[in-house]
């Protein structure tokens, strides 16, 4: 069921995709709020949806155009977007 839910945000993404992660070193719950609201208000403006790797099950304030995953498939979601471009 997950990799339908996330086949069916990648297709529904019409301006594109964002991956983003800041990798293993960083753990969500470490991330300072500031920092977290920041990036919360940049991709909100976006016409992008946007998957984050978030550590955690839950995002405060979580945009409507963005998906959290504790483990995304990178590889798959890049090639994805290189197909879909």
């Amino acid at each position: 069921m997950y990799f339908q839910d996330l086949q069916k945000f990648l297709d529904e993404a019409k301006d594109g995709v964002i991956y983003f992660s800041l990798g293993t070193n960083v753990r969500s719950e470490l991330l300072p709020e500031e920092k977290r609201r920041a990036f919360i208000e940049a991709f909100s403006s976006l016409p992008q949806k946007i998957l984050w790797k978030w550590d955690l099950a839950h995002l405060p304030g979580q945009p409507a155009n963005v998906k959290i995953g504790k483990w995304l498939p990178q590889q798959d979601i890049l090639g994805n977007m290189a197909v879909c471009s």
